[in-house]
Parts: structure tokens; sequence; C-alpha cells
């Protein structure tokens, strides 16, 4: 689930750091100027900020204690199933073994994808596969509602992109950074036993759909308005929108009661869903959720 949040306060521009700003015309940059004039984004990292920096810090503490407890420098803690989190550690770590094992274990899943043969297939298909992690060309989720935070509502957003923003594809460096994403999925997938040829066909393909997605979905800035978010569909029109894709059977197995209502984070994704979720695009998005798949094994 994505969220993100814009600030508002007071005059002046937000985006200049102003350290003479005082507190009773704008509070946000009297108080927050100076770190923001100073402040640098990680080049590891998209972004930066107080929620990243302790993020950072706790996982690194997280993974000490985890090194310690694996080592047995540390006692476990009495908490129930804590030895199995450490045994999963143990395994994560041993890259002696991943090494030795090498693209072997990820083979059974991967074959999920590549053996789709057709749309009717992937029909078929599409409820289990979102259902054991893989990625489709959309995302849904339950959460609660933003307007009514006693009950839960049925969310429904477009998918991720392979770079961090839509903007970053009308950028110098995209080319460059797509071609390397592609070089690294044949080089990933030629690994788990796909031929370079096949393998090249899909990295290429994916990669179109990818940079067709990233002219309709939301912007990161779009996405700091979390009013635009909240755009609530009758169950029936929201089905209305998928031409061939069988919406309907895809919910019945993943909820255990249908909702009467969508809550559409998306509406313009979703106004173009047919031209991404269609038996005409039936290849494109294989090859794209077949890249999604070696992104998630190498981030592993």
């Amino acid at each position: 689930m994505r969220r993100y949040f814009s600030v508002r306060g007071g005059a002046g521009d937000l985006t200049k750091p102003d350290v003479n700003t005082r507190p009773q015309d704008n509070l946000y940059l009297a108080v927050n100027s100076e770190w923001l004039s100073k402040a640098k984004i990680p080049a590891d990292r998209t972004s930066t900020g107080i929620n990243l920096i302790l993020d950072m810090r706790i996982e690194d503490k997280l993974m000490k204690d985890f090194e310690d407890f694996a080592n047995g420098k540390k006692p476990l803690p009495d908490v129930a199933n804590f030895e199995k989190a450490i045994n999963y550690y143990k395994l994560a770590a041993d890259f002696d073994k991943r090494n030795k094992d090498q693209a072997e274990p990820i083979k059974k899943d991967l074959s999920r994808l590549t053996s789709l043969e057709n749309f009717e297939e992937f029909n078929q298909e599409a409820a289990q596969l979102i259902s054991s992690g893989y990625e489709l060309p959309f995302d849904i989720y339950v959460s609660e509602d933003m307007k009514d935070t006693d009950h839960n509502a049925l969310y429904a957003t477009g998918p991720q992109l392979f770079l961090p923003d839509t903007t970053a594809y009308q950028v110098p460096d995209a080319k460059k950074l797509l071609s390397v994403l592609e070089k690294q999925t044949v080089k990933l997938l030629t690994m788990a036993g796909i031929s370079e040829e096949q393998a090249r066909t899909w990295a290429k393909s994916g990669i179109e759909f990818d940079k067709k997605l990233s002219k309709i979905l939301k912007s990161t800035e779009e996405w700091a308005d979390e009013v635009a978010m909240y755009n609530p569909a009758s169950l029936s029109d929201f089905e209305a929108k998928f031409d061939q894709f069988d919406i309907n059977s895809f919910l019945k197995q993943l909820l255990p009661e249908m909702p009467e209502r969508v809550i559409v984070a998306e509406p313009r994704y979703f106004k173009h869903i047919n031209d991404f979720l269609s038996e005409s695009e039936f290849d494109e998005f294989k090859s794209w959720m077949i890249i999604k798949f070696t992104l998630i094994v190498k981030s592993n």
C-alpha cells in the first residue's frame, strides 16, 4: 500500500528553505529550514528525512541483534516462534548454500509465470498468483476506510513501476537505467535456465510495457494529494471497467464476501485498464510480471 503526505502551512514556498522565516509566518519553514538546507539524499535512496534515518538505524540494530542471536552471543528471548525467525535469518545469511543452489530454488515459482500460455489461462490463475505474492498489472488491498475508520474497505490501485517514479522516465538517464535493468534481467533469467534469446525477448517486452504504464500511472506528486485517492465506486461500476479480465471471479476467489463498493485510488489508470489488461497485451504484461519476479528475487 502506498501513502504519501503533503505539508502545508503559512506563507512562503515550502521548496525553498529560509532560516530567517518567522514561526508566525510559516511554522514549517521556521522549524525545518536549517535541516533542509543541509540535508543530503543518500546515493542509494530516493529521499531522506527523519523517518528514513530512524528506519535505517532500527534496521542496523535489528540486523546486529539477529546476528548475535544466530551466533549465540545473545540468548533467545522467550517469544513464540522466535527461533523460527532466527533459523530463517541463518538460511538467508548462508551464502555458501545460496551460491551452491544458484537459481534452483526459484525455478518452480518462476515457471508459474513462464508457463502461462494465453490470456484465458492468466484469467484463471490471477487470483492464485496475487495470493502467492506475484505482482499483477493492478493491485488491490483491504484497509481502513479513509472516511469511516471503524470499517475496512477494498482499495484498487495501479502497479508499481520499475523506476521509482513516473517522472524518472522523463529524465536523460532513464534510457541508461532501463538498459541496465534489461541486461540484469537477461542475466538472471539465463541463470535460471531460460535461453538467452527468450530472456532478451521478455526483458525488452516487459520494459516497453512498463514505459507505457509510466504515462498513465500517478506520479509521487499526485499521490501526495490524499483526498484524490478517495474515489468510491459501486462494485458493479468497478467491474464494468474491465472488458476481458474476469474481475468478478478474481474478487470472489480472494475475498470472504463481496464488498458493496471499491475505492479506486487511481481512477485515471482504471479508465485505461483495458489498454494494459487484455488479450492483445498478454505477451507484454506477462513479460513485465516476469521482470517483476526477477527483481524480487534479486532484492532477496
